[in-house]
């Protein structure tokens, strides 16, 4: 990998060889959405829907990009919290690129391509691969349970929501608990340990599983997920305001949180880039199903594609912006061999690879 930090200037560069052999897989995804978008299209009638999209003022337009933005800027502050946890220094103009960088690669497969921000971590300020990506492991865990904190609020609209909402919360809960029960991963990597062929595997595995204890204890857990719920809760209020734009369209914020998050967890857990195809098809699903009055297949379709484009086509372009602004201004040559920067003594010395599996007082 720090050979081919240091094979060109394009720091896009090293996640090729991430995608490589991944080539009919990604075709098979730009197939589907294709599809997708295609039967959205269909299914709502091209003509009526040109027309439903016209009648989207300007203003509304950019009310929505505004909160979108306001998403991505509060996932900034959490990217922010765990870079802090972890003792990385980095300039807050370059951390902003690095972060907003990752948008570029956020429709790669299982967003792989997310890997760029520890890559451009370890390019410009050396710090270890195994040390900056469990934050990106930490962020999905987060933005996990905030949307299912989302939908099970949102279900209370529902019949038995209540129940919806229990469930939800305390599946929230478990995943917190689980993410952050220090016995649970000590124990799968003294199991790793013991097995010979993979203790150089093992061994990085307790650098990135230090790194992780740092920010998946449960207060820093529990704060990331309430920012996760303030930013998602703005793509909702997006939808809502999309919605209800179309004077024959109306949805509730309840609505609005079931209508955004459902589908963006099945996208997520679907491992689908960006949730491509079927995000879509089931927030227009959702929209025709929960709108009262009852929303049109052309309304629907509208709502969901320029959501869509609002949210996470924004992010991407955000992204290719701030990928080529970072490199103009901050691409340092530095590959990931460089020596990484003087962090929380306590952290490094946590992060040491113990002689045999895991200390078990560590």
């Amino acid at each position: 990998m720090a050979a081919q930090l240091d094979s060109g200037d394009d720091p896009i560069g090293p996640l090729r060889a991430l995608l490589v052999g991944r080539e009919r897989t990604i075709i098979a995804m730009v197939m589907f959405t294709v599809a997708v978008y295609g039967g959205l299209l269909i299914w709502a009638d091209v003509g009526a829907l040109g027309r439903k999209i016209k009648e989207f003022d300007p203003s509304i337009w950019a009310t929505a990009a505004g909160l979108s933005v306001g998403n991505y800027l509060l996932r900034f502050l959490r990217w922010s919290y765990y870079l802090r946890r972890l003792s990385i220094r980095v300039p807050v103009a370059e951390s902003l690129l690095i972060f907003f960088g990752g948008f570029s690669m956020a429709v790669t497969p299982a967003k792989i391509g997310e890997l760029i921000k520890s890559l451009l971590l370890s390019k410009s300020h050396g710090v270890e691969l195994a040390r900056s990506a469990p934050i990106l492991v930490i962020e999905r865990v987060t933005d996990l349970t905030g949307l299912i904190a989302l939908a099970a609020l949102g279900s209370l609209s529902l019949d038995h929501g209540v129940v919806f909402m229990m469930l939800g919360l305390a599946i929230t809960f478990l995943v917190i608990l689980l993410a952050s029960w220090r016995p649970l991963g000590d124990g799968i990597l003294g199991l790793l340990g013991r097995i010979s062929k993979l203790e150089r595997i093992t061994e990085r595995l307790v650098v990135a599983y230090a790194a992780l204890r740092a920010v998946a204890s449960p207060v820093p857990m529990i704060a990331a997920t309430v920012l996760s719920m303030l930013a998602w809760g703005l793509h909702c209020l997006a939808l809502m305001i999309l919605a209800n734009a179309l004077h024959a369209a109306s949805i509730s914020v309840a609505d609005s949180l079931v209508s955004y998050s459902a589908p963006l967890l099945a996208g997520t857990l679907a491992l689908l880039p960006g949730g491509l195809g079927l995000t879509e098809a089931s927030m227009a699903g959702l929209l025709v199903e929960l709108g009262s009055p009852a929303v049109a297949p052309a309304d629907a379709a509208a709502i969901t594609i320029v959501t869509r484009m609002v949210t996470l086509w924004l992010a991407v372009a955000l992204g290719l912006a701030a990928l080529a602004i970072w490199q103009r201004l901050y691409d340092r040559g530095t590959d990931a061999s460089c020596p990484s920067p003087k962090g929380d003594p306590d952290l490094i010395a946590s992060a040491t690879p113990p002689s045999r599996g895991v200390d078990d007082n560590a």
